[in-house]
């Protein structure tokens, strides 16, 4: 298979989770050529993470764009993936007044095959990997994914406003156990032939301990167990060495923009 495989997968695959997360209560949902989310009023999680513009009115529509950052009515932070067009949307938007990010902050498509691939069969000794199946263990999900992943208590989300998360049929919530005690989290969102391993965190006095291993092996085991053939990841600059330890590769980045009025 070749590299567009993957990077089709990848980008798709971290689309359908940003549209799981537009789904929560008080949660503006934008879609289009420019395609967003946001909480409702404006102050918590969001991302414009879909532009696909036509090279004749990219720049009006980028304009246009602006305005509704300005008045809090769109997000200000810009994913450019490689299904964004036209080819040059980013200096379009640098031209406009957006800074890129330093790199270390984008995110990177990551893929693997999973036929043939050993998981653990076995956790490493004190952690265990249990899927989310009530709602305490959905609260220390939501607990582990605050502190943990999004850190920032202005984006902390409540377990009552994205309860569907616990109902979809297509997504699976993880909880890792380190002495019987929640420290990580992962998550798989599949179709019939791919899985994003995603929400991977661990709280800081958990880290360094094979948490956020086991919890992603427990993932792709079942996915591999389902007859899923390959797994995605978008993972961060500093966590790329742990991917590719347990198989990942990387085939494409998303580079991140953001406004600043």
């Amino acid at each position: 298979m070749d590299n567009k495989y993957y990077v089709d997968h990848i980008v798709n695959r971290n689309n359908v989770i940003f549209r799981i997360l537009a789904k929560g209560k008080n949660m503006i949902h934008h879609k289009g050529n420019i395609e967003w989310f946001m909480t409702d009023p404006k102050g918590g999680i969001e991302r414009i993470f879909g532009m696909t513009l036509n090279e004749n009115n990219a720049q009006k529509e980028i304009e246009d764009l602006i305005i509704k950052i300005k008045l809090n009515l769109a997000p200000s932070i810009v994913n450019i993936n490689p299904h964004s067009t036209p080819y040059n949307i980013g200096d379009i938007l640098i031209s406009n007044a957006f800074t890129l990010w330093d790199k270390t902050a984008w995110g990177y498509g990551m893929a693997m095959d999973l036929q043939g691939m050993k998981f653990y069969d076995e956790c490493p000794e004190k952690i265990i990997v249990k899927r989310v199946e009530d709602s305490k263990s959905f609260e220390y999900w939501i607990h582990i994914l605050n502190n943990a992943l999004f850190v920032d208590p202005c984006l902390w989300i409540k377990s009552n406003d994205f309860a569907h998360l616990q109902q979809l049929k297509n997504l699976i919530l993880y909880v890792a156990y380190y002495d019987g005690y929640p420290a990580g989290i992962s998550s798989a969102c599949f179709d019939n032939e791919a899985a994003d391993i995603n929400f991977i965190a661990t709280l800081n006095e958990y880290r360094k301990k094979g948490v956020a291993t086991a919890a992603i092996h427990k993932a792709l085991k079942e996915m591999q167990q389902m007859g899923i053939k390959i797994a995605t990841l978008t993972g961060e600059f500093s966590a790329k060495p742990l991917y590719e330890k347990i198989g990942f590769k990387t085939y494409c980045e998303f580079r991140t923009y953001e406004y600043e009025k």
